[in-house]
């Protein structure tokens, strides 16, 4: 299933995102602007037991341009984007991150999330998808129904606080993004 054939929105954040069907493009903004999340803009119907989700793509930086993440600690991890799925915004179990990031810097990107494997998966709190059987249950009602499905940007101590760009034109691509 091709999530590209959703429309996509920028939620929490200023940075612009256009799209269509063959690629949605993420313009990071400026300080103190901050793209946060990128999602779906429509409830979806996932595929029966879907195995995982792939994302491909590439990162325009213009020369002399810093991308520079949210937090309140200094260093930590470095900016970066990661699956999200979510089920709605309230409560503790409704948000899941997968682990796996693309580090925010120029060039062509590949990232995998595996569906399946619960182990993988952080909810708002840190807990994991398979730490406990409410977590279990609570993930794999969001992935049978999810609200949206799309992107976080964060870095330093979040994975969702936002990131921003010292110069302007500074932007994500997406070419692919699949549930298989």
């Amino acid at each position: 299933m091709n999530l590209l054939h959703h429309d996509f929105a920028a939620f929490y954040g200023s940075g612009s995102v256009r799209g269509s069907h063959e690629r949605v493009t993420v313009e990071i903004p400026g300080y103190p602007d901050d793209t946060r999340y990128v999602l779906t803009l429509n409830p979806l119907h996932l595929p029966d037991q879907p195995q995982g989700l792939k994302i491909t793509g590439r990162i325009v930086i213009p020369k002399r341009c810093k991308i520079t993440a949210r937090g309140t600690t200094p260093g930590g991890m470095p900016p970066n984007f990661r699956p999200i799925l979510l089920r709605n915004w309230t409560d503790e179990h409704a948000r899941w991150w997968h682990g796996d990031c693309a580090v925010i810097e120029r060039g062509e990107f590949s990232l995998r999330a595996d569906l399946q494997d619960l182990s993988r998966w952080s909810s708002v709190f840190g807990k994991s998808a398979d730490g406990s059987e409410e977590a279990t249950h609570a993930f794999r009602r969001g992935l049978a129904k999810p609200l949206r499905i799309g992107l976080t940007f964060g870095g330093r101590d979040h994975f969702g606080h936002g990131v921003f760009a010292t110069r302007p034109g500074a932007r994500v691509i997406i070419d692919r993004f699949i549930a298989i």
